[in-house]
């Protein structure tokens, strides 16, 4: 499901209260019966026979357990070049029986792997030429005849700058959908096309690193941007052997593989792509946007590839760039680092957008070696990616995040030196007592046309560490070769273990013609934590951490950390061995790191199932409603060594069972659910009591007696569906954090009527859940259960001027008085967290009347000074809006619509601002909340005359952060009180009758610390007066200003609609009813 941030009324909150200390494991079920299977080489069986044979066998096994039966066998490639083996599709069961056979090695899981963009594409329309970025652009080639094979998510041929066409004789002359089986490999989601643009984009807007080089688009991801590890191997092998005629001699020259997912250098794609090396192809690979230590991705693992971090414009290592080492066997990776933040490439559509990753990174490089080949063409894969190792530019950070550096093409251009290895690790050091020794060899070729010598001396290195190289001084002749042993001796008690986990620096090779390979040692203790079944995520927890945990097997992952420390273990997995599919939870408490250790977690114990019985309004189950029904499901533990970190699981819809091992009570679980009748409008908000712990199985009940109801109607809309778009937010809040996060979202349609049926339980403990709803026209915030009503809740904490919605009440949306809300004059061109416009009773924000609003602003003396209309008010949650008007002391301006709706009535609003005489303070007031109550206190689209009924509102002076200091989110001061005032006057008159507002309370502070926006003054009205004029319909007018001077008046006619004899007494109310509207 796609997922947006709905445009409530103070929307930046979903995103202000992820904090850093709530911590998200997001991942899908991994297929079931998709397989790799690798085949032993059997001395004199030929790879035909062996792909015969095991067709048949593949059959006969499937036939041997029909039962079992759950897919249709598949044999979908068969692998020659990359790996000898085949990629299957096959019931699960059918797995072990494969495995079993003679000549097969090994059966490892299709495992998904993803696009390595780091954030949304955001449109430029600058000029770019790629090659600058990496010093390419005095080199006397564009790399005319190079042939680069981009795996990817295809390449968007049509666009201009990539050849506008597909085929021989074109920019892209050729590829392969892996993803859709089909000869046309037109990118759908984009990032091919970045990639693609990156290294060869060609016309006089964009020109890649090798403008002049020829593409092949080898589609392996959806337009989603993941795919299988098969499709992977499956293009790698074209890119060896194109015309598939078994002679890799026609090999591509370079392949760029911007993705990847866990996985190790022994795995079979990083043994793929250490294949395609051998067969002549340089393999570049983008090392991954994890943004922590021992997190590359696979194949960015493989030995041979040139795997590529990110670095932004300013030389520094990118915040979300992967960093090493390698997991399992410690390699040292990245190998070098190229720009990847703000990158201007090709798009969909002809576009040229700016996007962010290690994946922009990687194709910067392989427009690199693309120019490299055509200028060295007796180059090996090896000294190509020596030469960019060995002259990259120093960048300034732990070694295992900078790799040997940024890439400077016409530095490696004149690399006559060349080694091979790219960075130097000495693997693991964990111990506490005794000597650490390790030794790694390097070899160097010198093709310079006459000697070289090189001093070998190690930086950094710690007392009670001694390093030795061997020669010490390595002299060279002109085509001579020599290896050099590096040593490594650490005295354990004397070397302190750091807390960043490793030791690095640089081997210099100084000489006439010096350069550096980056070295480190992990000082730590290891735990490798393991689960027996394929897993998706694993986390780490201690009295002073909290730790994602990169998943780099199919159930393995690794914490590096100080030797004697105490933590707690959870590995997720999801169990689709059997129907319905399960999500299993294990854990192990208390656990001690130390040396090379490991913690085994068994599916076995996961045996205490927690069923989430809900059902709907009358009680039947959801999975037995004859509808269409999307699940939404969050899980989130508060963990009590650790107070101040919350974690949250989002559990896909396609497992609805759940399974824990036994824990303590210092887990305790917060489970949500949400569940939408598509169909039928219908959407229920689920919040279960927690768990303190987990020691057996438990049920845990939802229905028609926990649930609390409305029925909101919504506005019709001007154009698309009768639907609207539900988000489900949770969180919890302790006094150690507050947090809230999107779960999901699903579409909602409303029918003709546009009503949607609204069901919540209350919120139990510190959790938080409610649903958003978005039609495009209207938006509106979080609908919460709290303390036996339904509030909107745009924030986290309710504000106290919110309406309380009662249990069965209905609710009609744009029928009622508005009021303009933070902008308009109240607010500067400024990002400030919040939507401005006009907003509802709710706090529902109508983006149709809010939208193009026409503004006239005058100065001092009251002359016209500008006039304009705001047009870009729907992306304030994302940057600074249209700022209209600036503001003049002592002048004033005007804004207002005349397509408001009140009852059914058109309505006009207009508010005026007059600024005051302080030129440090025009920030005029704002509304917060009106809304008109009947004489049961429930909203009313209209009133009885004669009848009682109030008004309520509150205001505030917003305190507006600088511009520079946008993370700031401000406050609400207190109002000139006795300034404040309410008018009325019979629709169509001139006349305005002043009425009495009782201050109700305030509400000040700043927005961060109460983590809501303070509503400010409250207030409210009697409107008897109102209700006993006489007239039909009524207009409403606000005055309110703050200690500057600055006056803010909201005027709405008509604002309240009346009804009945004016001659006679309003009916008895009796038992109370809901309004309906």
């Amino acid at each position: 499901m796609p997922r947006i941030l709905v445009l409530s009324l103070l929307l930046a909150a979903t995103t202000l209260h992820a904090q850093s200390n709530d911590i998200e494991l997001r991942a899908q079920p991994l297929p079931s019966g998709a397989a790799i299977v690798e085949f032993q080489r059997i001395p004199g069986t030929t790879a035909a026979a062996t792909f015969a044979r095991f067709r048949g066998d593949v059959m006969s096994t499937v036939e041997r357990h029909p039962h079992e039966q759950t897919a249709t066998p598949v044999i979908r490639y068969e692998y020659v070049q990359a790996i000898f083996g085949a990629a299957i599709d096959v019931p699960r069961e059918s797995l072990d029986a494969i495995r079993r056979l003679p000549y097969v090695k090994a059966v490892v899981p299709d495992r998904v792997v993803t696009a390595y963009a780091a954030g949304d594409a955001k449109p430029t329309a600058a000029a770019i030429d790629a090659a600058a970025r990496v010093n390419a652009s005095s080199l006397a080639t564009r790399g005319d005849g190079i042939r680069i094979g981009v795996i990817d998510t295809g390449i968007d041929y049509t666009h201009p700058a990539l050849g506008g066409a597909f085929g021989p004789g074109h920019k892209v002359a050729g590829g392969w959908d892996f993803a859709n089986n089909d000869g046309d490999p037109k990118d759908d989601a984009g990032h091919g096309t970045h990639v693609a643009g990156i290294i060869a984009a060609d016309s006089p807007e964009i020109a890649g690193v090798a403008p002049g080089a020829t593409l092949y688009a080898y589609k392996v991801l959806s337009a989603q941007g993941s795919g299988l590890q098969s499709n992977v191997i499956a293009a790698i092998e074209r890119s060896i052997d194109p015309n598939q005629d078994g002679n890799p001699s026609d090999h591509l020259d370079v392949i760029n593989l911007s993705l990847g997912g866990p996985g190790t250098a022994d795995d079979l794609v990083s043994h793929a792509v250490d294949n395609a090396t051998a067969a002549g192809v340089i393999v570049v690979v983008a090392a991954g946007n994890a943004g922590r230590p021992d997190s590359i991705g696979s194949p960015g693992t493989a030995r041979t590839a040139i795997t590529v971090g990110a670095v932004t414009s300013f030389g520094t290592v990118a915040t979300f760039s992967s960093r090493g080492p390698s997991p399992a066997l410690l390699g040292f990776k990245p190998d070098v680092m190229a720009p990847g933040v703000a990158i201007q490439s090709t798009y969909l559509s002809g576009l040229i957008v700016a996007m962010d990753g290690t994946s922009m990174a990687a194709p910067h490089v392989t427009g690199a070696a693309a120019l490299l080949r055509k200028l060295h063409p007796a180059w090996t894969p090896a000294e190509i990616k020596s030469a960019l190792v060995t002259t990259a530019m120093a960048v300034d950070d732990a070694a295992l995040a900078r790799a040997a550096g940024r890439i400077d093409v016409a530095r490696a251009d004149t690399a006559t030196t060349f080694v091979d290895g790219a960075g130097i690790s000495f693997g693991l050091a964990s111990g506490k007592g005794g000597t650490f020794e390790a030794t790694r060899s390097v070899t160097l070729t010198n093709r310079a046309a006459d000697a070289r010598t090189f001093d070998v001396v190690a930086t950094n290195v710690p007392a009670g560490a001694t390093f030795t190289a061997t020669p010490a001084t390595l002299q060279l002749a002109a085509g001579e070769s020599k290896s050099v042993d590096l040593r490594l001796v650490i005295n354990n008690s004397t070397v302190a273990f750091p807390a960043a986990s490793f030791i690095d620096g640089n081997i210099e090779f100084r000489g006439a013609a010096p350069f550096a390979l980056p070295w480190f040692v992990a000082r730590a203790a290891r735990v490798t934590i393991s689960y027996d079944q394929p897993a998706v995520s694993a986390l780490a927890l201690s009295e002073s951490t909290a730790k994602v945990v990169f998943l780099y097997d199919e159930g393995k992952a690794e914490l590096f950390t100080q030797p004697d420390t105490r933590w707690d273990f959870l590995m997720l997995a999801y169990d689709t061995s059997a129907v319905p599919y399960a999500a299993r939870i294990a854990f192990a408490e208390n656990r001690t790191a130390s040396g090379d250790s490991e913690v085994a977690l068994h599916r076995a114990d996961t045996s205490a199932e927690v069923v989430l019985d809900a059902r709907d309004q009358f009680g039947t189950a959801f999975d037995q409603l004859p509808a269409q029904i999307n699940h939404i499901r969050t899980l989130r533990f508060v963990y009590a060594k650790l107070p101040a970190v919350a974690v949250t699981l989002q559990i896909p819809a396609t497992v609805p069972k759940l399974f824990f091992s036994p824990v303590s009570p210092t887990f305790t679980f917060h489970l949500f659910d949400a569940y939408f009748d598509v169909t039928h409008g219908r959407a229920y908000n689920v919040q279960y009591p927690p768990l303190a712990g987990v020691a057996q199985s438990a049920t845990m009940s939802a229905g028609p007696a926990t649930y609390k109801h409305v029925r909101v109607r919504f506005p019709q809309p001007k154009q698309g569906p009768n639907a609207v778009f539900a988000c489900l937010t949770t969180g919890v809040r302790t006094p150690s954090i507050v947090t809230e996060s999107l779960s999901d979202c699903s579409p909602v349609e409303l029918g003709p009527q546009m009503i949607l049926d609204y069901f919540t339980t209350m919120e139990s403990g510190v959790g938080t859940s409610g649903i958003d709803f978005d039609m495009g026209s209207t938006a509106i915030g979080k609908l919460r259960g709290i303390d036996g009503a339904i509030v909107s809740v745009p924030w986290v904490y309710a504000s106290p001027a919110a309406y309380r919605i009662s249990d069965g009440e209905e609710l009609t949306l744009g029928t009622s008085p508005l009021y303009a809300f933070s902008f308009f004059g109240t607010a500067p061109n400024r990002y400030i967290g919040l939507v401005p416009g006009f907003v509802g009773p709710l706090g529902e924000w109508y983006r149709y009347v809010t939208q193009d609003t026409p503004w006239v602003s005058y100065n001092a003396a009251n002359a016209q000074v500008a006039a304009g209309t705001y047009t870009n008010l729907t992306t304030c949650d994302e940057g600074p809006c249209d700022p209209g008007p600036a503001p003049q002391t002592g002048g004033r301006y005007v804004a207002a619509r005349d397509d408001m709706n009140i009852a059914g009535q058109p309505s006009r609003g207009e508010v005026e601002v007059r600024f005051g005489s302080d030129p440090n303070d025009l920030d005029a007031p704002t509304l917060t909340a009106l809304r008109v109550l009947n004489a049961q206190g429930r909203l009313a689209e209209k009133l009885e005359k004669n009848s009682n009924a109030s008004l309520f509102f509150a205001a505030g002076d917003y305190f507006y952060p600088p511009a520079d200091q946008r993370s700031k989110l401000g406050s609400t001061r207190e109002l000139k009180r006795e300034a404040t005032k309410v008018f009325y006057r019979a629709h169509g008159s001139a006349t305005w009758t002043p009425l009495t507002a009782v201050h109700q309370g305030s509400d000040l502070g700043d927005v961060a610390q109460l983590r809501r926006f303070p509503a400010g003054e409250m207030y409210r009205t009697d409107l008897a007066a109102v209700t006993r004029a006489g007239a039909d319909s009524v207009d409403l007018r606000i005055e309110i200003e703050d200690i500057a001077g600055n006056r803010t008046t909201w005027t709405q006619s008509p604002a309240i609609i009346l009804s009945g004899d004016a001659g006679q007494p309003p009916p008895p109310t009796g038992k109370r009813r809901s309004a309906r509207h």
